[in-house]
Protein backbone atom coordinates (compact mmCIF):
# COMPACT_ATOMS: atom_id res chain seq x y z
CA UNK A 1 0.00 0.00 0.00
CA UNK A 2 1.18 3.55 -0.81
CA UNK A 3 1.34 5.62 2.13
CA UNK A 4 3.54 8.44 0.61
CA UNK A 5 5.04 10.04 -2.31
CA UNK A 6 7.16 13.53 -2.22
CA UNK A 7 8.95 15.08 -4.92
CA UNK A 8 11.05 18.05 -3.69
CA UNK A 9 9.00 21.09 -4.84
CA UNK A 10 5.95 19.12 -3.67
CA UNK A 11 6.56 17.04 -0.30
CA UNK A 12 3.13 15.97 -0.52
CA UNK A 13 2.00 14.65 -3.64
CA UNK A 14 0.42 11.74 -1.62
CA UNK A 15 0.00 10.96 1.66
CA UNK A 16 -2.10 8.46 3.66
CA UNK A 17 -1.84 10.45 7.02
CA UNK A 18 -4.34 8.37 8.85
CA UNK A 19 -2.62 4.88 7.93
CA UNK A 20 0.91 6.29 8.93
CA UNK A 21 -0.86 7.19 12.25
CA UNK A 22 -2.08 3.63 12.50
CA UNK A 23 1.39 2.79 12.49
CA UNK A 24 2.99 5.36 15.12
CA UNK A 25 4.49 7.41 12.42
CA UNK A 26 3.81 11.38 11.84
CA UNK A 27 5.74 13.22 9.02
CA UNK A 28 6.66 16.67 9.96
CA UNK A 29 7.17 18.82 6.75
CA UNK A 30 9.94 20.59 7.69
CA UNK A 31 11.84 16.90 8.12
CA UNK A 32 14.16 15.60 5.62
CA UNK A 33 11.42 12.79 4.41
CA UNK A 34 11.95 9.90 1.67
CA UNK A 35 10.78 9.93 -2.26
CA UNK A 36 8.13 6.86 -0.92
CA UNK A 37 7.01 4.87 2.32
CA UNK A 38 5.04 1.92 1.35
CA UNK A 39 3.37 -0.67 3.52
CA UNK A 40 3.97 -4.10 3.02
CA UNK A 41 1.20 -5.58 4.91
CA UNK A 42 1.93 -9.34 5.34
CA UNK A 43 5.58 -9.19 6.88
CA UNK A 44 4.26 -5.68 8.41
CA UNK A 45 7.02 -3.21 6.96
CA UNK A 46 7.47 -0.13 5.83
CA UNK A 47 9.53 0.50 2.88
CA UNK A 48 11.46 3.57 3.04
CA UNK A 49 12.40 4.36 -0.26
CA UNK A 50 14.84 6.89 -1.27
CA UNK A 51 15.68 7.48 -5.18
CA UNK A 52 19.53 8.02 -5.60
CA UNK A 53 19.22 11.29 -7.51
CA UNK A 54 17.91 12.83 -4.86
CA UNK A 55 19.92 11.94 -1.80
CA UNK A 56 22.69 9.35 -2.70
CA UNK A 57 22.38 6.10 -1.41
CA UNK A 58 20.91 5.48 2.54
CA UNK A 59 24.38 5.39 4.20
CA UNK A 60 24.82 5.04 7.64
CA UNK A 61 24.01 8.73 8.32
CA UNK A 62 20.96 8.99 6.65
CA UNK A 63 19.80 5.27 7.91
CA UNK A 64 20.13 6.97 11.32
CA UNK A 65 18.14 10.11 10.28
CA UNK A 66 15.41 7.83 8.81
CA UNK A 67 15.25 5.37 12.00
CA UNK A 68 14.97 8.58 14.68
CA UNK A 69 12.15 9.78 12.30
CA UNK A 70 10.74 6.69 12.12
CA UNK A 71 11.21 5.80 15.55
CA UNK A 72 7.49 5.12 16.69
CA UNK A 73 7.33 3.16 13.79
CA UNK A 74 5.15 -0.22 14.73
CA UNK A 75 6.41 -1.89 11.72
CA UNK A 76 9.89 -3.06 10.52
CA UNK A 77 11.85 -0.84 8.58
CA UNK A 78 13.51 -1.47 5.43
CA UNK A 79 15.29 1.20 3.63
CA UNK A 80 15.51 1.10 0.14
CA UNK A 81 17.82 2.81 -2.95
CA UNK A 82 16.89 2.37 -6.23
CA UNK A 83 19.57 3.47 -8.77
CA UNK A 84 20.50 3.78 -12.33
CA UNK A 85 22.45 0.92 -13.82
CA UNK A 86 23.28 -0.46 -16.88
CA UNK A 87 20.32 -2.22 -18.71
CA UNK A 88 17.64 -0.97 -15.86
CA UNK A 89 17.67 -0.20 -11.89
CA UNK A 90 19.95 -1.60 -9.40
CA UNK A 91 18.48 -1.77 -5.64
CA UNK A 92 19.92 -1.30 -2.91
CA UNK A 93 18.26 -2.73 0.29
CA UNK A 94 19.70 -2.20 3.93
CA UNK A 95 17.70 -2.78 7.43
CA UNK A 96 16.56 -4.21 10.13
CA UNK A 97 14.48 -6.94 8.05
CA UNK A 98 17.34 -7.76 5.31
CA UNK A 99 19.58 -8.32 8.44
CA UNK A 100 17.24 -10.85 9.93
CA UNK A 101 17.06 -12.54 6.40
CA UNK A 102 20.94 -12.55 6.43
CA UNK A 103 21.15 -13.96 9.44
CA UNK A 104 18.59 -16.87 8.48
CA UNK A 105 20.39 -17.83 5.47
CA UNK A 106 24.38 -17.87 6.86
CA UNK A 107 22.99 -20.23 9.95
CA UNK A 108 21.41 -22.65 6.91
CA UNK A 109 24.43 -22.18 5.16
CA UNK A 110 26.81 -23.14 8.30
CA UNK A 111 24.48 -25.66 9.08
CA UNK A 112 24.79 -27.18 5.53
CA UNK A 113 28.36 -27.22 5.90
CA UNK A 114 28.29 -28.97 9.09
CA UNK A 115 25.85 -31.40 7.55
CA UNK A 116 28.20 -32.27 4.19
CA UNK A 117 31.45 -31.04 5.46
CA UNK A 118 32.34 -28.75 2.46
CA UNK A 119 33.18 -24.75 3.15
CA UNK A 120 32.57 -22.27 0.85
CA UNK A 121 35.49 -20.40 0.53
CA UNK A 122 35.16 -16.61 -0.63
CA UNK A 123 38.42 -15.12 -3.39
Amino acid sequence: MVLYIGERENKFVHLERASLAALGVTLDSAARILDVILHYRAKHWLLLIEAVTSTGIVDGKRRKELKDLFAGCKGGLVFVTPQQAHGGLRWTIVGEQRGKALSQRRRRREKNQKKTGVQKTKN
